[in-house]
This record gives structure tokens, sequence and C-alpha cells, in this order.
């Protein structure tokens, strides 16, 4: 079967729990924390057949803080199973995910120019869906490539549509890291 039936009934309150614990661990840098509390959720999401939960979530923040701390492998892997799940599906924002983690295991394998390639149509995908807060931690990372191949232009017409939105959102923690790499890309001109 699918599972305890108590296990089935708490999984609308488990997994977004697990969401939040992973997200938190994320925001505050602590990638082990938001791996192992992420892989738990997923685990719950998989055992009762809710792949969407992994998708919107889980999976996403899996494969960033698998790349955040230097796991590329890892990182690469939650990005083939989104690809994966993307096809099977036809689901854009799994599409749209996976598309993020090849962009980023890109940049982490020293090609900053497929990295930026491809971080633009992700971030556009999860703008329509919508998805703002998370299109513009994209938007900034495609700043941040931008910098990195030299348009320094670029760079800083997507740092300020980021801005905008964390702005807007409140999001303070965001809108700091983007002022910050605002300042970095300017002294790099």
């Amino acid at each position: 079967g699918v599972g305890s039936g108590v296990e089935f009934l708490n999984v609308h309150t488990a997994v977004p729990a697990h969401i939040g614990k992973a997200a938190r661990f994320m925001a505050v840098e602590e990638w082990d924390r938001a791996i192992e509390i992420a892989k738990a959720g997923l685990e719950v999401a998989d055992r009762t057949g809710y792949v969407l939960w992994g998708i919107h979530r889980l999976l996403p923040i899996l494969c960033e803080a698998y790349l955040s701390s230097g796991h590329i492998e890892g990182g690469e892997a939650v990005g083939q199973r989104l690809r994966a799940c993307g096809e099977d599906l036809d689901h854009d924002l799994a599409r749209a995910w996976a598309t993020a983690s090849e962009a980023l295991v890109a940049w982490l394998k020293g090609d900053p120019e497929t990295g930026a390639r491809l971080l633009r149509p992700a971030a556009e995908v999860l703008e329509e869906i919508p998805m703002v807060f998370d299109a513009a931690r994209l938007r900034r990372q495609l700043a941040g490539r931008l910098a990195e191949i030299g348009d320094r232009e670029g760079a800083v017409a997507e740092i300020h549509r980021a801005q905008e939105v964390f702005r807007d959102l409140g999001a303070t923690c965001e809108l700091e890291r983007s002022l910050r790499q605002e300042e970095e890309i300017l002294a790099e001109g």
C-alpha cells in the first residue's frame, strides 16, 4: 500500500514542514542540515506518491544545497532527476529547475558562459509560473555569471531586476546579498 494511514494523513503537514526546515537551513547556509532535512522530506513524498512535492520544493532545495556545499555530483544527480520528472510528466517547473541545475553545474565546472545561457530561460519560466522569489534568486546567479564573462552592464541590469523583487517581497537576506554582489560587480569594472 501507500504506507500507514497515519503517515498518509500527515504527508500534507510533514512534507511542508521538511520544506520549511530545509529552506531555513539554506537561508543560514547550513548545507549539510538542509540536505539531511530535504532528503528526509523527499523520502516521505516518494513513499506516499506525492511526486509534485519533490518537484516543487524538495528537489530544488536539495540540488542547491549539494551545489552550495561543493557536492557537484549530488547536484547533478538531483538535476537529472528533475529533468526526468519534467519529461515524464511534461512539467515546466521541473524542466526549469533542471535547467537551473545544469547552469550551476556548468558554472561550478568552470563554464560561466553556459551557466549564463541556461540561467536566463530558467528564470523566465519561474517568473511565468509565477515563482518570482526563486526567479529573482536565479537572476542574481545570472548576474554573477554575466560579470564573470565580462558583461558588466548585463550583470548590473540583472542584479537590479532581482533587487526590485527582493524589495517588493521584503526578502531582506537576499536583498543584502544582492547589494553586496552589486558592489563587487561595480568594483570589478
